[in-house]
């Protein structure tokens, strides 16, 4: 019954517990307004280091006034981040960039992978 509840769209993490490597800049994906329904959502990355890719780690950074919380892994916070795997790991160079889709409930699939020749 537990299971019905749980997050099936990605693993709530604690990003500092793992050695892993991020291979591109951060891009602000989506803007999140109270009340307003997200859709899905399409949008580039460029790597900007070799590896093995497996997914991606999200955050928010609420802001409430002048007050900012936030879930980033470079901020010590009680939040979890988010980690949206892949359906498979895929190799990435440098310079290449991803076209990733995104929906409303956080899975995340890759479109294309464009290597930069």
């Amino acid at each position: 019954v537990l299971n019905n509840y749980s997050t099936r769209t990605y693993f709530p993490v604690r990003a500092s517990l793992y050695r892993y490597s991020i291979l591109s800049s951060q891009e602000l994906v989506r803007k999140y307004q109270y009340g307003k329904l997200n859709l899905e959502k399409i949008f580039s990355i460029k790597i900007e280091k070799s590896g093995e890719c497996h997914g991606a780690f999200s955050w928010f950074n609420a802001h409430f006034g002048d007050n900012i919380i936030s879930n980033s892994p470079y901020v010590n916070s009680h939040w979890h981040n988010a980690f949206h795997p892949l359906n498979y790991p895929i190799s990435v160079s440098k310079g290449d960039v991803l076209q990733l889709r995104l929906d409303n409930v956080g899975r995340l699939w890759l479109i294309k992978n464009e290597r930069n020749i």
